[in-house]
């Protein structure tokens, strides 16, 4: 049956589509009862806690099959994508250094950054919440840095807690992500704005969105 569904904190299109009963977040996003949904949220990968959204019922499928034998039937989820940059505290690319990612009951991933930085996995749409783990020396026993990763928890940049997110990943503290504008958020802001040569103002303006964009994607 039809219902409408109250987005969540730590939500994203694949949650909502797995907890459905759905195979793609596309069935959900492209249903014509959520246009206006779309208009508001162009891009998919970002929605936010409030936003409504229509769940459509699910089709049944057939398959005809002979009696009195075994058959098997394969569900095929079409999983998420993780991509992350990771730079070091100038801003510079992190190529061919050791992780280690560990998600949600799924067995450990471990690899190298790309030559952009960037590391690629699959994961289970399910998932919510993770741990990164780097090296800066692949033959160290123990990773230089983790992080603690909340999985489809990052706003849209046009909410304070879309940019106080950005900031953090970047490594200005804005405190806790709230989006609430406190002291510790503008300074965090200030001192983004002095580091990439932006009128220091502590505000969040088009140009300090732009160039958080820029910098974070998405």
């Amino acid at each position: 049956m039809s219902t409408l569904y109250t987005v969540q904190q730590g939500d994203c299109l694949s949650t909502i589509a797995s907890e459905h009963g759905f195979t793609s977040w596309r069935t959900i996003y492209d249903s014509d009862e959520n246009a206006e949904f779309r208009r508001l949220r162009p891009d998919p990968n970002l929605i936010y806690p409030k936003d409504t959204l229509y769940i459509p019922d699910r089709d049944q499928k057939k398959e005809s099959c002979g009696t009195e034998a075994r058959h098997r039937f394969e569900l095929i989820s079409a999983g998420v994508t993780l991509r992350i940059v990771l730079r070091d505290s100038k801003g510079d690319v992190l190529p061919g250094k050791k992780y280690r990612l560990r998600v949600d009951g799924m067995e450990d991933r471990t690899g190298t950054t790309q030559s952009d930085g960037m590391l690629i996995e699959r994961l289970n749409p399910a998932a919510k919440t993770g741990n990164l783990d780097l090296w800066m020396d692949a033959s160290a026993a123990s990773p230089s840095f983790r992080w603690r990763l909340r999985l489809g928890a990052l706003d849209p940049i046009e909410k304070l807690s879309g940019v106080q997110a950005r900031l953090n990943n970047l490594g200005f503290n804005p405190g806790p992500i709230d989006g609430l504008d406190g002291p510790q958020t503008r300074a965090a802001v200030t001192a983004f704005q002095k580091a990439f040569g932006l009128l220091v103002d502590g505000i969040v303006g088009p140009q300090t969105r732009g160039k958080l964009n820029e910098l974070h994607g998405w």
